[in-house]
């Protein structure tokens, strides 16, 4: 080395400190097997178990090569700034709603016995929905229909068991 040159630092291990060749001031991550040039992870593109630096995996893979998991834009980043974001009301489970609306109108007496059986099966179709949807609201309300039916059917069934105990002695 000459006298003005620093010398590059040295990991604990004494090996010599690599850094990307496209982003100077980032330590490397990988070293291409191609080029030989070191390169951070946001550099490099994985192909089958091997990291290349963008130019040699486009040039020698068969395929194009994928990307890291983080660098995969979402949805978030390809929309558009200005559009306003949805209503909540898109995002609730309209079984969700129906399921508690059947729960509640089936507390009046007399119906109550076929609408909270149909709630309940609602209800399972609603929490299906739900799980198969990421960020959709509603299972509180599915939650509530349930409960509510469920409740209420053994409160009818016990009423129907003690009427019929009375009548019967």
């Amino acid at each position: 080395m000459e006298d003005g040159e620093q010398q590059p630092p040295t990991h604990q291990g004494g090996e010599k400190e690599h850094y990307c060749s496209i982003h100077p001031d980032t330590r490397a991550f990988k070293k291409c097997p191609v080029c030989g040039k070191y390169f951070c992870a946001r550099c490099l593109v994985h192909y089958y178990g091997v990291y290349y630096c963008e130019a040699c995996g486009a040039e020698h893979s068969p395929k194009r090569p994928t990307r890291k998991r983080q660098d995969i834009p979402t949805r978030t980043t390809t929309a558009p700034t200005d559009a306003a974001p949805l209503p909540d009301r898109y995002n609730e489970s309209p079984k969700a709603r129906r399921a508690l609306t059947l729960a509640l109108v089936g507390l009046i007496p007399g119906v109550g016995l076929v609408l909270d059986v149909i709630a309940l099966i609602v209800t399972f179709g609603a929490f299906s929905e739900l799980s198969e949807i990421r960020g959709m609201r509603g299972t509180g309300r599915a939650v509530a229909a349930m409960l509510i039916a469920l409740v209420w059917l053994a409160a009818q069934l016990v009423a129907a068991v003690l009427l019929l105990q009375h009548y019967s002695s």
